[in-house]
């Protein structure tokens, strides 16, 4: 029994040993050192941690057997196993603070959107440390600002870019692309949310002023408009043409008046004196072909109605009369016809008497005589 006091005080030996060789970083784990120190203090953490093992432990023992030092660290071990992993907990925090300390140091304009990644796998490392005591917090929240405006640059250039392409699509210029540009420079430089927006809006408004002009493209109102094309009431069309089988038909002619409107020879009565020679005779009226013949003859009662037969055809396609037309002005026509039959009559009967009434003073005066 009297020996386990003594292994223990040769294990304590070595503990002791260890702390008192790294009591400073020991003291330095449990503080929040600035980002310049960070790479010194994960580099002495790292190395208190390698000398806390079984065959470092033995060097701090005063025994002279090995055998007697390797028993003794391996009691000293487990004591400073706690100590040991903090130590290698406060390293890795150490390690991401010389990792992160350029994008802290940076100031919001110099922040870009290429380092938007970057500060994004920060911020998950960080949320993944189990020594977040050793990290300042201001470190930590300004580092998750600069997360936030690299990102906000980096959506602002993408609708950039995009717009661009658009716009490009028409044509592409120098001008177009000095003021992408001119645009994407002013938003990597704005040192806040609202500026980024703000420089968005004037990269966007200075694209679209420097786009292609629509007369650079082919104008699509120079090309003929289908209204422009020839109408179709510019030629007539097919139903709107004579067509010859309109025309009225020779069968409506009126072809019986003008064989009506033709007196006979034999109508015309003709007042002649008697051929006596003594003269007591009185005049008798009788047929005399002669004389009638020569008025009835000098009318050509077949020419009025040939004036009536049948239209023009020309003239009936441009009023497009009735097919009735025709035989309404023959119809017309008749009744002139027939008030002329009496009127020849009357003419020649006078003819007639005068011609008879010239006869009998004819006769009369050398009976005077």
């Amino acid at each position: 029994m009297a020996q386990i006091p003594e292994k223990q005080a040769r294990a304590d030996e070595i503990i002791e040993a260890w702390e008192t060789g790294f009591s400073q970083i020991l003291a330095l784990s449990a503080t929040q050192p600035p980002p310049e120190q960070s790479a010194d203090m994960a580099r002495r953490a790292r190395q208190a941690v390698e000398n806390a093992r079984p065959e470092q432990l033995a060097t701090y023992s005063s025994l002279t057997t090995p055998e007697g030092r390797a028993e003794a660290a391996a009691l000293a071990e487990p004591a400073l196993a706690f100590q040991a992993n903090a130590l290698t907990d406060f390293a890795a925090a150490m390690d991401w603070l010389d990792g992160v300390k350029e994008l802290y140091t940076m100031e919001p304009e110099q922040i870009t959107s290429a380092q938007a990644g970057q500060l994004a796998r920060a911020m998950e490392e960080y949320g993944a440390l189990a020594a977040q005591r050793s990290i300042q917090p201001a470190i930590a929240q300004r580092l998750t600002a600069h997360r936030a405006l690299a990102e906000a640059k980096q959506q602002a250039v993408e609708q950039l870019e995009a717009r661009y392409q658009q716009l490009a699509q028409a044509g592409e210029s120098q001008q177009l692309k000095a003021a992408l540009e001119e645009g994407r420079a002013k938003i990597e430089a704005s040192a806040t949310l609202d500026a980024v927006s703000a420089s968005l809006a004037q990269a966007a408004k200075q694209l679209e002023a420097a786009k292609p002009q629509p007369t650079a493209t082919p104008n699509a109102t120079a090309t003929p408009q289908p209204t422009q094309a020839p109408s179709s009431t510019a030629s007539p069309q097919p139903t709107v043409r004579p067509d010859p089988t309109a025309t009225p038909q020779p069968t409506p002619k009126p072809e019986t008046p003008t064989a009506q409107q033709a007196p006979q020879p034999t109508q015309a009565p003709a007042v002649v004196p008697a051929a006596d020679q003594t003269g007591d005779q009185q005049a008798v009226i009788r047929p005399n072909k002669t004389r009638i013949e020569q008025p009835v003859q000098s009318p050509a009662p077949t020419q009025a109605p040939e004036a009536t037969r049948t239209p023009q055809p020309t003239a009936v396609p441009e009023e497009q009369p009735e097919p009735t037309a025709a035989p309404e002005n023959s119809e017309a026509a008749a009744p002139a016809t027939k008030t002329g039959k009496p009127l020849l009559l009357l003419i020649a009967a006078g003819m007639a008497a005068a011609a008879a009434v010239a006869a009998l003073i004819w006769k009369l005066i050398p009976r005077e005589k």
